[in-house]
């Protein structure tokens, strides 16, 4: 090894060009002594030696830890909203895919339920892929998105069946996407069949705020008109952070305003999405809902909630069932503990 290093070492200094500027042995047809020779590649062997390195400082290692933790938020996002189909970011999106999905309720003291609802979303591509054919079944339920947050946490409640307005609607019509400004922008216009025909019109705007690789903000609102129900609006704010790699908190703040009942309901939820493995992910969801019966009156706590849920993929990407147990606390019941469980056998084709 001491023979190559020396060997490529003398070629250098035959070639430098300080060598050359320098009055050299060479130069003079001198022979060159073998001492100062070896002095010299010494020296260079000493300052080329990789320089042991110095131990860490406490706020460097801090540092590493926190880049280990840190995950693309965006990325991460996608990734919890996609495996638990968080309708209100999922169907912002113009694509193709075909759920339907059969779900069993017991809630304490009310019996149970079984549903069985399907979403159908036809992206057309030869209209530049900005328009889309939806079909969906399913019960007009708390808010636009009908799940609060990608958790099946938020309606284990007895919201979904003491509202006398929810029923099981069927709706058709054409989105259309178009970016406005900084928004993303989705128009939907067909008809609903509840008790008969009711066309109906739905504004759908969006808005990504990263904050950093770890925190980001997404505002959603949807304007909603229809000739039976009137007018409904739905805000939402979601604020993310990737904890781990592998687990993300969502804080998320709804408010819903029926025309028809002049009633404002809001949700403020605190949740965490932790990825198990490939087929499994946790999501624990703790929150309080709010009502107010009457324009200029004061809000008031309508319910608490709180609960898990395991989504669990069966087989590929398009079987899942999940498991969702939870405890509610309830105005109408004098806030006393309610408890309910949801299962839910669910299939998806297409893109997610």
């Amino acid at each position: 090894m001491r023979s190559i290093w020396s060997l490529t070492l003398i070629l250098l200094f035959l070639i430098s060009p300080g060598t050359w500027a320098q009055e050299s042995a060479i130069d003079k047809n001198q022979s060159l002594d073998p001492k100062e020779l070896d002095g010299l590649i010494e020296e260079w062997e000493e300052e080329f030696k990789e320089k042991p390195e110095r131990p860490q400082t406490t706020l460097e290692k801090l540092e590493e830890l926190h880049d280990d933790f840190s995950e693309d938020i965006d990325g991460l996002a996608s990734r919890m909203d996609s495996f638990f189909v968080n309708e209100n970011v999922i169907y912002g999106r113009n694509n193709t895919n075909l759920r339907v999905f059969n779900t069993f309720r017991q809630t304490e003291g009310q019996g149970t339920t079984a549903e069985v609802d399907f979403k159908v979303r036809l992206r057309l591509p030869r209209l530049k892929d900005k328009i889309q054919f939806e079909v969906d079944r399913q019960v007009d339920d708390y808010s636009v998105d009908g799940r609060g947050g990608g958790s099946s946490v938020v309606n284990n409640t007895l919201s979904r069946t003491t509202d006398p307005t929810n029923s099981q609607k069927t709706r058709a019509g054409f989105s259309f996407f178009q970016d406005l400004l900084t928004l993303q922008t989705k128009v939907t216009a067909g008809m609903e069949w509840d008790n008969g025909p009711d066309p109906y019109a739905n504004l759908r705007l969006s808005k990504n705020f990263k904050l950093s690789r770890r925190q980001n903000i997404v505002a959603i609102s949807n304007f909603r008109i229809e000739a039976t129900d009137k007018t409904r609006q739905d805000n939402s704010l979601y604020y993310d952070m990737a904890l781990r790699p592998n687990v993300l908190f969502r804080f998320l703040n709804n408010t819903v305003y029926k025309e028809t009942t002049a009633t404002f309901e809001t949700l403020h939820g605190a949740f965490l999405f932790h990825e198990l493995n490939d087929r499994n992910s946790m999501s624990y969801g703790s929150g309080v809902r709010m009502l107010n019966m009457e324009t200029g009156s004061a809000f008031f706590v309508s319910e608490y909630f709180l609960g898990p849920s395991l989504r669990h993929r069966i087989y590929k990407r398009f079987l899942y069932f999940e498991f969702s147990p939870g405890v509610s606390w309830p105005k109408a019941e004098n806030f006393h503990s309610v408890f309910n469980l949801t299962l839910r056998l669910e299939v998806i084709f297409g893109k997610i």
